[in-house]
């Protein structure tokens, strides 16, 4: 196990993961239907959450550059009161019936979502070598808190500030940002020394070329993307097959479940059978979800397809960021985690909006054979990444305890 003061940073992380992820969930429950309710043109009503991710597009690449420079505590307090501060904007705009400042409202909060993405980053600048893959998945373990919390305290505040629809919702937004302040303020990550970050560094082609950082990649951003995609079509293909709106948000809170789960043993099965292993365990899962789906529209097949899916993505996306952690030296780690994040954020995005024209013109089924490629190319580039290390002798990667030094 990690030291003492490693592991209350990353109890820290995760606390404030799961405070970002319980204000997101409320987020993404209401954004459409206040969109919908203050815009005059309805065909724009999920603009918000559009700029909600855009938000995260914008602010990714910028946040990694301002830690390394600053530090992570600083980068994520103002990520959290950037969180804050879109939940104040959003009863603002509520109250005030404005479409566009609503919009921005969601912009603030992507911005917090950019750079919460980097709290299991965090982790691995104070765990050694062998504790990274677990750092990893216990920040991300907070999920668990926000996929039974948010949903319930989305319900309990809706009508908080009634006879205003929703805006009560977004009193706990800002609560929970302003809350976040607190463990992110009592972190103590030390920032690289000048001579780390004065170090050797290789241009970025040299960096995203080398086969680890091209199997991490694709594992976190694709199986973000496949995630995305299968569970973007899955309420309204379950409303289409006659199941009520309360069975798909249980579907969908189970997957939540499902996502994050795992992450109390992934790093424990990275170091018990191998990170390797790991990410191709994801994507049999994956496999067979997709499996599941296609056999039927029963309230079982939904339901056990979407916990598989969540599965995957924790295996494929704990182990995509650990194994990104072999790919670069400190002085690499500012661009190399801020073209990670922003691949990540880019192929959600496109996943999103390819789930909708998908189910539209081609239907249910479509979307989820749709995964099949995508899936493919992974295990390509994971199976590229593996007949790499064999043909250089190295056998045990980063994750499980070797040095951190990057990849030939």
């Amino acid at each position: 196990m990690a030291p003492g003061r490693d592991r209350s940073t990353v109890v820290l992380l995760a606390v404030g993961q799961a405070l970002f992820m319980s204000a997101s969930v409320i987020g993404f429950a209401f954004g459409g239907l206040v969109g919908y309710a203050l815009a005059d043109n309805k065909a724009f009503a999920t603009a918000p959450i559009t700029m909600t991710i855009l938000g995260a597009a914008l602010s990714t690449v910028p946040a990694s550059f301002f830690m390394r420079r600053f530090g992570r505590r600083a980068g994520f307090l103002i990520g959290a009161a950037c969180g804050a501060g879109g939940g104040a904007l959003a009863i603002h705009a509520i109250y005030a019936q404005d479409f566009v400042l609503f919009c921005l409202a969601n912009l603030l909060f992507g911005v917090y979502r950019g750079i919460a993405q980097y709290y299991r980053f965090a982790a691995t600048d104070v765990a050694g070598p062998e504790f990274r893959a677990r750092a990893i998945s216990y920040v991300l373990a907070g999920g668990v808190v926000a996929a039974v919390v948010g949903p319930q305290l989305a319900i309990w505040t809706r009508d908080l500030l009634a006879p205003v629809a929703y805006a009560g919702a977004y009193v706990a937004v800002t609560a929970l940002g302003l809350v976040a302040l607190l463990p992110l303020g009592l972190l103590r990550i030390a920032k690289p020394s000048r001579a780390q970050q004065l170090g050797p560094i290789r241009p970025l082609g040299a960096i995203m070329s080398q086969p680890a950082f091209v199997a991490a990649a694709f594992n976190a951003a694709g199986g973000y993307a496949l995630m995305n995609l299968l569970m973007t079509a899955t309420p309204l293909s379950m409303v289409a097959a006659a199941h009520s709106v309360d069975e798909a948000a249980l579907v969908i809170q189970w997957h939540v479940l499902a996502m994050f789960l795992p992450s109390f043993v992934t790093g424990h099965l990275i170091t018990r059978f191998g990170l390797f292993k790991v990410l191709f365990g994801g994507m049999i899962v994956l496999a067979v979800g997709v499996a599941v789906a296609v056999s039927g529209v029963t309230f079982s097949n939904f339901n056990l397809s979407m916990i598989m899916v969540g599965v995957a993505w924790n295996c494929m996306y704990v182990g995509g960021s650990a194994l990104l952690t072999e790919t670069c030296t400190v002085s690499e780690q500012a661009k190399t985690q801020a073209v990670n994040e922003f691949m990540v954020v880019c192929a959600t995005t496109v996943a999103s909006l390819s789930s909708g024209v998908l189910l539209n013109w081609m239907g249910r089924n479509a979307v989820n054979v749709a995964a099949l490629p995508v899936l493919a190319l992974i295990a390509v580039t994971t199976l590229w990444y593996w007949m790499d290390r064999r043909a250089k002798g190295v056998a045990v990667p980063v994750a499980e305890g070797s040095s951190a030094s990057p990849s030939a």
